[in-house]
């Protein structure tokens, strides 16, 4: 019969085997899940830097437009109107993997018509929701505004209504463009614009439905008719919008009376 310490033995060696074989193991199982974490990483990074561009003949005509001042920097990019000093501004959140100058054109009618200075994002990986906080700093863009709107399209209005929801005390309203809110702002004191197109399919009209109680009973709804959901900026089309039946003309005009028409109305006389 083999001594205890015979006996033994084996067990002990067993035991350390199990501890030489199970850490290599271990380590390889790690280092295959942080890889395949790095490719979708570099995935997705590639796959949000492709945002759509600005159509070059509508960005060209913005640029030239004699009455506005547009200032593209590295972190925003600036409208104001030429001969004023607007108190009042609007800070923008671009829709998901659009690029901000994309909406240049559309905001200088705005800019234009409203008597207001614009101030546009440039989110993290051109998504807003990486930037929810980004109004911080872009408020330093526009010295001598002391009267501050925040809004966006698509996501870039659901982010900047994220941020409104935490900032209502610093904010005089919010301006959503073929977007909702999925934060409840409903009890502040936020004076709400939003602008829908009737023929949007992305932000469709039951979709707004379903997030309306999120806005406060004052909040003005205005459908464009014909207006789809890419006209609300110019990057051409869009997958699973729907098709406009108005010229982009014609919904720059709309957006820009809109606002001009929402800002006038809150004016004391």
């Amino acid at each position: 019969m083999a001594s205890p310490a015979l006996r033994g033995r084996p067990s002990c060696y067993t035991r350390s085997m199990k501890f030489k074989f199970s850490l290599p193991h271990k380590a390889k199982i790690t280092g295959v899940i942080l890889l395949a974490l790095l490719v979708v990483g570099v995935l997705f990074v590639g796959w949000a830097a492709q945002a759509a561009p600005a159509e070059p003949n509508a960005l060209k005509r913005a640029l030239e437009e004699p009455s506005v001042v547009v200032k593209n920097e590295k972190r925003y990019i600036t409208i104001a109107p030429k001969n004023s000093s607007p108190t009042t501004a609007l800070i923008y959140y671009p829709g998901a993997k659009v690029a901000p100058e994309a909406y240049v054109a559309k905001l200088s009618a705005v800019a234009r018509r409203a008597n207001i200075s614009i101030v546009i994002g440039r989110p993290v990986l051109n998504l807003a929701i990486f930037s929810v906080n980004q109004a911080d700093t872009l408020k330093e863009a526009l010295p001598g505004v002391t009267t501050w709107y925040i809004g966006g399209h698509s996501l870039g209005g659901a982010m900047a209504c994220q941020y409104a929801s935490s900032h209502s005390d610093q904010l005089e309203g919010l301006m959503l463009f073929g977007s909702y809110c999925a934060a409840d702002i409903s009890q502040t004191n936020l004076k709400v614009l939003l602008i829908s197109g009737a023929n949007d399919g992305l932000t469709t009209v039951s979709k707004l439905e379903e997030n309306q109680n999120n806005l406060p009973a004052s909040a003005l709804l205005i459908a464009v008719p014909g207006m789809n959901h890419a006209q609300f900026g110019d990057y051409g089309t869009q997958e699973g919008d729907g098709v406009a039946a108005v010229a982009d003309e014609v919904a720059a005009t709309a957006m820009a009376s809109t606002v001009s028409n929402f800002l006038n109305e809150l004016k004391p006389e």
